[in-house]
């Protein structure tokens, strides 16, 4: 804060664009072409000191710092049940937080053991994400990982997933990603729509 008094050039943005798209702004002022798509180029992971599933996974990525964005126990809980109801796909929690319950052997988890880097190579390899709103679900994004992202305050227009892969949960209804679109009025995350998330990704993939 306060950084912007020492610059010597700033450039002007639309705050109801993509985040993405303010900070392309800023590439013609440093000599950069911004006519096409922007490509993401990731380093590839560094593998998890544990053998990570071979088997076909998804990730569930429950936890964000910012205040009620985090899914709580309860939701996880109903979210992880759901998806093993209908599916034989195996299912690892990645990211920073804690819980505890075990969910049988097609269940991992994986909080808070994975750096950066292996959290790169676990979202690379994985079918699906399901991610609160958070820095690894933009990276999944990037990644080119099918995403579903999680708001239940911010603005997806705004922050939500940059890909043509990606869905999102808002306004209690799961929707592809359009930053065209306004945002549903919002809508608390309930039990139930912790189930809906996990039997549409059950079914996509």
């Amino acid at each position: 804060e306060g950084a912007r008094f020492f610059y010597t050039k700033t450039v002007p943005v639309d705050k109801k664009e993509h985040a993405v798209k303010r900070y392309l702004r800023a590439l013609p002022f440093m000599g950069v072409d911004q006519s096409s798509d922007p490509e993401w180029f990731i380093p590839p992971g560094r593998p998890m000191d544990a053998a990570v599933v071979q088997d076909p996974y998804i990730i569930l990525h429950p936890f964000a710092r910012g205040a009620g964005k985090s899914l709580d126990a309860a939701a996880v809980e109903a979210c992880v049940e759901a998806f093993q109801a209908i599916s034989g796909i195996h299912i690892i929690l990645a990211g920073v937080g804690e819980y505890v319950k075990e969910h049988g052997p097609r269940f991992h988890n994986f909080l808070g053991k994975t750096d950066l880097s292996q959290l790169i190579t676990l979202l690379r390899g994985a079918r699906f994400v399901i991610s609160v709103d958070s820095g690894p679900m933009h990276l999944a994004s990037a990644l080119g990982v099918s995403v579903l992202s999680i708001h239940t305050w911010s603005d997806p227009r705004l922050v939500g997933p940059f890909s043509k892969k990606s869905w999102i949960w808002q306004g209690g209804e799961i929707r592809k990603q359009d930053l065209t679109q306004s945002p549903r009025a919002e809508t608390a995350f309930t039990l139930n729509h912790a189930v809906e998330i996990a039997r549409f990704v059950a079914a996509q993939t």
